[in-house]
């Protein structure tokens, strides 16, 4: 025997349609047990919480652990649920960013909102994407070692520090970057420092960096103790070599200097032996 079905067309007015969900209690009509009811409000994480806390990990380091505890309530979705049955009667995520296709697009994080208009937000996302690739490309400039080694030089960790610290003053600033360009940028020098710590190497997609070690001279430019004066990377023939070496202990190393290290960022080298 076949059941009988029956198919309705009415249209039935929706009584929940001007009602603005937020993160906090509202009047609606449940729609499982038809009553008015003041929603209660439940706060649930989802994989976009876990996701966006992990992206701050990775821009911020540990230091994303201080932002967990006002980024991670934000980031929970608002579940309204009616007191009499306990059914879900909407789910609002409280990190949002509609359609770009809008005229006018508002990002959304909690109860803070940025209204911008649609052209600002695809030029600031194609900026962001240029800075990437580029970020990416300056990546790879350590990735022919061959075509890096310069002329040898007879110049000290000592003499470098005199001639090329960034001091506060512009002019002193601007002597430094010419004693670099003109007496140590591509050339190797033979010096002794202080491992602190090896960093192994990075090959994703346009992503490519070499394994790095990071050495404490003598004097040093920094006075923290755990503060690396150089960056240097290394060859892989020279990565087991280092890797047998304790942090704290000195070694003798042979390097071209590629970069100089500004707003007290270590300075750059290629290792070779």
């Amino acid at each position: 025997r076949v059941p009988n079905f029956e198919v309705s067309t009415e249209e039935y007015d929706d009584p929940n349609e001007e009602v603005e969900y937020d993160s906090f209690s509202v009047r609606c009509t449940c729609p499982h047990c038809d009553r008015a009811v003041h929603t209660f409000v439940e706060f649930e994480t989802t994989w976009v919480t876990y996701l966006v806390l992990f992206c701050l990990w990775v821009l911020l380091g540990w230091f994303a652990i201080c932002m967990i505890p006002v980024c991670y309530p934000l980031l929970k979705d608002a579940v309204h649920r009616c007191p009499r049955c306990l059914n879900v009667i909407h789910r609002r995520s409280r990190l949002s960013c509609p359609a770009v296709k809008n005229d006018v697009v508002t990002l959304q994080c909690g109860h803070c909102a940025v209204v911008l208009a649609r052209k600002y937000v695809m030029a600031l996302g194609g900026l962001m994407v240029v800075i990437f690739l580029v970020a990416m490309l300056r990546r790879n400039k350590l990735a022919t070692p061959t075509a890096l080694q310069g002329p040898d030089s007879n110049k000290t960790w000592g003499e470098f520090v005199q001639d090329c610290t960034m001091r506060s003053s512009l002019g002193a600033s601007t002597r430094a970057t010419h004693h670099f360009e003109h007496q140590y940028r591509r050339r190797t020098f033979n010096w002794t420092g202080q491992l602190i710590a090896v960093r192994e190497g990075v090959d994703l997609l346009l992503w490519q960096a070499p394994p790095f070690m990071f050495a404490k001279m003598f004097p040093s430019q920094f006075p923290e103790p755990s503060r690396p004066d150089l960056v240097v990377a290394l060859p892989e023939w020279l990565v087991g070599a280092v890797a047998d070496v304790a942090p704290g202990d000195w070694l003798s190393f042979n390097a071209t200097m590629l970069d100089l290290g500004r707003r007290g960022a270590p300075s750059m080298m290629q290792a070779w032996a």
